[in-house]
């Protein structure tokens, strides 16, 4: 109970002006308080309302590993090349001390984290929560998530955990028929193995890939979207050594960012502009012209990351420039299969309010249709291959959008968890599609978007 005798989904019922029999059919779906406890009221998130800070952060479906590393049925990645599996979040003990450095290695507890800090709770960095699912007779199995300031609090991802499990023969045929036949799912064992689970660990993973194969190594960059160069960017591994680098260019809009971009990677040419189709012939003029392209493109590395129209730059500038990788944020809170991208507008103020970017399927499909296979997916970044040349990049087999959303770490502002699930698993698609267009329509008001299957 909380100060004044209110339960707390009474409280939140009153801090968001609703009946309380409403409140808990929407956010419980059985009627009762089961999915609310004090984190609700102290983070003031009732029911994951929806919120313009932080990101998620959820687990699509809701992952559960055994702590002693024993593969379950309950996991459906547990023995499957998937990128976020039991292989690569797993906590080794139960006590801090020893779990600490592994979940600091897998870059889920930031290195400022000090003993007195706790492992548990609704905090900031992101950290990793276990709570047990099965029987207390049986072996543990734990329902793990990763969660921070706007993640969901542990009894709704265990209700939602729950009602997974229970109708999951449902859910895995729908995605089934909504996954293509021509792909072979989501397999990314050799990026599990080497541990690329982020756009800043992949790119380098493909570049040594592409550079052990006898490949001349990587050494041409277009960043648009740089931000100051850090580590925090895909790009920076491969930009920090000034003679592996023949050309780089980057753009970035912030004043900031540029000087800063300009002190770490002084050999980068820096354009601070805004990136859009006006701005797009200025930047198209900086690339070098001493090569003719030819069948295969000579530029290594294209990257967008901009928070805004990204597909629109991203397919004005592959208009004209081709790039044998192709880096790119993907807004991961419209599933597959719909595809929905922002565009540009005089009314387009940056931040804009979520969803913008440009979703996974509407990447696959603009950029399928420019000769580009999507090679790598995680956490919220997908990096594309050009055709022509996939195969001097070794054994990497195109993969299908929706098998890879399904088996990946979603990282989004907006919308929560429990309609994002409902969207991606539950809902007839034309019923969806309509209820998400009057969503994003209301958010984003006099905005000129597509949002479609």
């Amino acid at each position: 109970m909380l100060s004044g005798g209110l339960s707390t989904a009474a409280w939140c019922a009153r801090q968001t002006s609703e009946e309380l029999p409403a409140l808990l059919q929407r956010c419980c779906r059985d009627g009762s308080h089961s999915c609310f406890d004090m984190a609700d009221a102290v983070g003031a998130k009732c029911c994951r309302q929806d919120t313009d800070a932080g990101f998620y952060g959820f687990v699509l479906p809701l992952r559960s590993f055994s702590l002693n590393g024993t593969p379950h049925d309950l996991d459906s990645c547990s023995e499957l090349p998937c990128l976020f599996s039991l292989a690569n979040f797993q906590t080794v003990s139960s006590d801090p001390a020893e779990a600490v450095p592994e979940l600091q290695s897998l870059g889920l507890l930031a290195t400022q984290w000090q003993p007195y800090l706790p492992l548990t709770g609704t905090t900031s960095p992101i950290l990793m929560d276990r709570v047990r699912v099965n029987e207390i007779a049986a072996a543990p199995i734990f329902y793990h998530r990763l969660f921070h300031d706007y993640a969901e609090v542990v009894p709704q991802g265990l209700w939602e955990y729950a009602h997974y499990m229970n109708h999951r023969p449902r859910f895995e045929a729908a995605l089934a028929a909504r996954t293509s036949p021509r792909l072979r799912g989501c397999e990314q064992l050799l990026a599990a193995r080497a541990r690329a689970t982020a756009d800043t660990a992949a790119l380098p993973w493909l570049a040594r890939r592409w550079a052990e194969r006898g490949n001349k190594p990587f050494d041409s960059f277009v960043n648009i979207g740089a931000k100051d160069g850090g580590e925090e960017d895909p790009l920076h591994a491969l930009l920090l050594d000034k003679a592996a680098v023949r050309f780089a260019l980057a753009v970035e809009m912030n004043p900031e960012f540029c000087a800063a971009h300009l002190l770490r990677l002084p050999h980068v040419e820096l354009l601070c502009a805004k990136a859009q189709r006006e701005t797009m012939p200025q930047i198209l003029a900086r690339l070098p012209r001493h090569e003719a392209l030819g069948r295969v493109p000579w530029l290594d590395v294209f990257k967008v990351d901009i928070d805004g129209a990204d597909c629109d730059v991203a397919q004005a500038f592959l208009s004209a420039a081709r790039a044998k990788l192709v880096v790119m944020e993907v807004y991961d809170g419209l599933p597959p299969p719909f595809r929905f991208a922002l565009h540009e507008s005089e009314k387009l103020r940056w931040p804009p309010r979520p969803p913008w970017g440009c979703s996974l399927s509407y990447q696959v499909r603009f950029l399928e249709q420019l000769g580009y296979q999507l090679t790598w997916f995680g956490a919220g970044n997908a990096i594309y291959v050009h055709t022509s040349v996939a195969e001097r990049l070794g054994v990497l087999s195109p993969l299908d959008e929706v098998d890879c959303y399904a088996k990946s770490v979603v990282m989004t502002m907006w919308p929560n968890g429990r309609v994002l699930r409902r969207w991606f698993y539950e809902d007839p698609l034309n019923d969806t599609l309509a209820e998400a267009r009057a969503a994003v329509a209301a958010r984003l008001p006099g905005l000129p978007f597509t949002l479609e299957l």
